[in-house]
């Protein structure tokens, strides 16, 4: 709503009419057909008090025409302005104390048995409304409220109705969000639930004829800095580094196709579409929606496909191709959707890669045996023997482990904070985080798992943790999160603290918040991108990534790796492969790593335990590049413990992804 009032010069309260008005379009449109005229809409406004002394709210309204009969959102918000121009100048000419003043006319008693005898007489029937709703827009909190110690997150407002008028509108802002609530009476609106889907739709037409508003900067030390793009990004998982944006899942075909295609080899699969829905997110890792929407996060998939068909004539004289990709709209029931389109209607052989921020389809997928390679942040991945996600499929968000208590302890603190949002997966996130310090002997001084997600201001929970002492802050936040914090932690006077974040490893982002990310700690669960010259499997990464003009980052990597996964599979299963046999020969691997990028994975393990305990290299900001913060670039896979750990080890081995020998120093178990 900011972005359209301060595109168009109106004011919050001309667009939330105008919203209001493309809904009610919209509504009417689905009944009896749309008024000729514009409806009109009493809009309570607040008057100022009789005195210093004065106690209650005093409340007048104004009149504005609703213009329901312009089918352009645009010619409705310019028509809302004139309206309302106009009706703040009548307003400011007659009065707001004349309305006001019209039920102190009367007696009190006479004036409500006269409103009852209105009703009752069904007066309002027999001629038109004076108005025929109410649309209240009113200025909620714009820091976190709590009771008793709770946060509020959410708020449901309620506003009156009058005779005549059957649908009230209520707008209350609270932090950067804004909620809505409607009365109806079912007489007059049949289906009071129906304006709802039409007031989202009218909202996002709005913003798709928005122009992009010039952006504010401020100059730092010679440097123009950006603000952080807001993203609706399921939280991270603890431990798990996540940049990436909209969900999607890419597939290969079941059936062989024959081509003449590269010299007349077959092909495996052919063709591709673009993915449904289009880009749906922006991008909380480097700010930039247009380099990682769904249509982009395949790319890997495809680079590492290009070098097998290009330097190895393919999978048995046959080339790999992607053939369909779909967007989940990152909702449980479209991923389940999306799935069962992908396997009863295409046909797939295999589902790569998947990276949804909710993996739904996980146990149809399961159930179908469909070999199915990509991003493990959720516990789903562990349904089934044919899941397989980029660092194993065992993942328990809400366990307790060792790694982050231990860098803490490491660092010398003693006493830490954590923050999460309420989002069940960054909840469950912030959780563990507790759990696990507990269990590790550092005490918790301040935790907050209820931020909203999208806040905009923290300064509340920064001077708790200031005054509690902890200066090493876990969070299950995403990266404009994290920036906000660190900018009020700074602000506070807080000196020498350390945030452990899960989002944020990005050079790019980094070269434009490096202020800001200072020095953060990341998880990185594969070679770091610092240490490329250490790892043949980064180094082929990047260079048929640059061949096809591909973005080198982490989300191209999981779908890199999650196809050299899959090849080796067929490679293993043989030239009469079949899925079965795919997902057995996957499941025989020991020691994985992608040609040292990843730490090894024992496949024979990796569906329900660690290898055979966590271990991430583990990078700080610091003036403007990430650098290894612990183990050396030989080692830089750091090694605390499994969920199993009873006792933090005085000093964890470290491990190379390229070395077996070093395996050892940690392997366990039969």
């Amino acid at each position: 709503m900011k972005q359209v009032r301060h595109a168009f010069g109106a004011t919050v309260n001309d667009v939330v009419l105008a919203v209001c008005t493309g809904a009610l379009r919209r509504y009417l449109s689905s009944g009896e057909g749309l008024p000729e005229r514009p409806l009109v809409a009493a809009v309570p406004t607040a008057l100022p008090a009789e005195g210093p002394r004065s106690v209650g709210n005093r409340v007048s309204a104004m009149f504005a025409a609703l213009p329901t009969h312009l089918g352009d959102a645009l010619e409705r918000l310019r028509a809302v302005q004139e309206t309302m121009a106009g009706a703040k100048l009548v307003h400011r000419e007659v009065g707001g104390d004349v309305l006001a003043q019209l039920t102190d006319i009367p007696a009190p008693a006479l004036f409500s048995g006269g409103v009852r005898l209105y009703e009752r007489l069904g007066l309002a029937d027999r001629h038109p409304p004076i108005v025929n709703l109410i649309v209240s827009n009113l200025p909620g909190p714009n820091v976190a409220v709590y009771c008793a110690g709770a946060r509020m997150v959410n708020l449901f407002p309620m506003g009156p109705l009058l005779a005549g008028a059957g649908l009230n509108v209520t707008v209350v802002s609270y932090l950067d969000s804004v909620h809505v609530g409607l009365m109806a009476c079912t007489d007059l609106v049949p289906a009071p639930e129906a304006p709802r889907g039409p007031a989202r739709r009218a909202s996002a037409a709005g913003w798709r004829r928005c122009p992009r508003p010039r952006r504010s900067s401020r100059v730092r030390e010679g440097r123009t800095r950006r603000p952080a793009v807001q993203s609706e990004l399921t939280p991270a998982a603890k431990g798990k580094s996540r940049t990436g944006s909209a969900s999607v899942m890419c597939a290969r075909r079941r059936r062989m196709a024959t081509r003449g295609d590269r010299g007349g080899r077959p092909g495996i699969g052919v063709g591709r579409r673009r993915p449904a829905g289009g880009p749906t997110r922006t991008d909380p890792g480097a700010g930039r929606a247009t380099t990682r929407g769904p249509e982009k996060q395949p790319n890997g998939v495809r680079a590492y496909f290009d070098y097998v068909n290009e330097t190895e004539g393919g999978v048995f004289g046959r080339d790999l191709e992607l053939v369909e990709c779909l967007d989940d709209q990152t909702t449980k029931s479209k991923n389940q959707q999306q799935a069962r389109k992908l396997v009863e209607e295409t046909g797939v052989f295999a589902v790569l890669p998947v990276t949804t921020s909710t993996f739904g389809a996980a146990k149809y997928l399961a159930e179908e045996g469909v070999p199915t390679f990509g991003w493990n942040i959720q516990e789903e991945w562990m349904d089934g023997p044919n899941l397989f996600g980029e660092k194993g499929s065992f993942a328990c968000i809400g366990c307790t482990d060792p790694d982050v208590p231990y860098i803490a302890t490491k660092l010398g603190h003693d006493k830490v904070a954590v923050l999460a949002y309420t989002a069940p997966q960054s909840q469950q996130c912030g959780e563990g985080f507790v759990q696990s310090f507990d269990k590790f002997g550092v005490e918790v001084a301040f935790q907050d798992t209820s931020l909203a997600y999208g806040f905009t201001d923290i300064s509340a929970d920064v001077q708790r943790i200031k005054d509690s002492g902890a200066r090493f802050i876990a969070t299950c936040m995403d990266v404009n999160g994290n920036i906000r914090l660190a900018e009020a932690l700074r602000n506070a006077g807080v000196e020498d603290f350390t945030v452990y974040a899960p989002q944020g490893y990005d050079q790019e982002f980094l070269a434009e918040f490096a202020d800001e990310l200072e020095g953060f700690l990341f998880g990185v669960f594969f070679t770091p991108f610092e240490l490329e010259d250490r790892s043949e499997g980064l180094q082929t990464y990047r260079e048929w990534m640059e061949k096809g003009g591909y973005r080198v980052d982490e989300l191209g990597l999981i779908g890199w790796g999650a196809a050299a996964l899959f090849v080796e599979g067929l490679r293993g299963a043989g030239e009469d492969f079949t899925r079965e046999r795919v997902v057995e020969a996957v499941n025989q691997l020991t020691d994985w790593t992608a040609d040292g990028i990843y730490p090894p994975i024992d496949w024979t393990r990796a569906h329900s335990e660690q290898w055979p305990t966590q271990c991430g290299a583990y990078v700080r900001a610091e003036g403007g590049e990430f650098v290894l913060a612990f183990g050396t670039e030989e080692e830089p896979f750091l090694c605390a413990g499994g969920a199993d750990t009873d006792v933090l080890p005085d000093e964890a081995p470290t491990i190379s992804a390229t070395d077996p020998a070093t395996w050892e120093k940690v392997r366990g178990g039969p």
